[in-house]
């Protein structure tokens, strides 16, 4: 009997369960707030602006609400209307915990709106968990302008 042929096909099968194994893991989570259906991160943006003298500064807190960490979370665009961001992309965040949250403080230069006039923040974010998996999304979140 042949046992290089043998050994040949143990082997062969061993690749096949391995990447399918792998490919268990492969599930990438879908786009925007809601996050993976069950399990993974769940990240969600809010914001509060400040006036400065130069423009205004906005706050935006990263909360992930899922049950797994939200592993080198970035933001990789951020505008507000008319006026020009001065902090340079990405912007590397981290790992959000489960339940926990991230403070970025970001500012902002040009003519403000008048008081008490909402003011919006598009931010565009990604994320990884798990072994493989890849999640991210966009939002866009306002608040009034004191």
């Amino acid at each position: 009997m042949n046992n290089s042929g043998s050994g040949l096909i143990a082997i062969l099968v061993a690749l096949v369960v391995l990447i399918l194994a792998a490919a268990l893991f492969l599930v990438p989570s879908r786009a925007g707030t809601a996050g993976p259906a069950v399990g993974g991160p769940r990240v969600g943006l809010s914001v509060t602006f400040a006036r400065t003298p130069a423009g205004y500064t906005a706050t935006v807190t990263i909360a992930n609400t899922g049950t797994e960490s939200a592993k080198n979370l970035r933001i990789t665009k951020v505008s507000s209307g008319s006026l020009v961001g001065t902090t340079s992309l990405p912007i590397d965040v981290g790992v959000v915990l489960p339940g926990k949250s991230a403070t970025l403080t970001l500012p902002f230069t040009g003519p403000v709106p008048a008081g008490q006039t909402t003011a919006s923040l598009n931010l565009d974010y990604e994320y990884k968990f798990g072994w493989f998996g890849k999640g991210g999304g966009g939002s866009g979140v306002t608040s009034v302008l004191p």
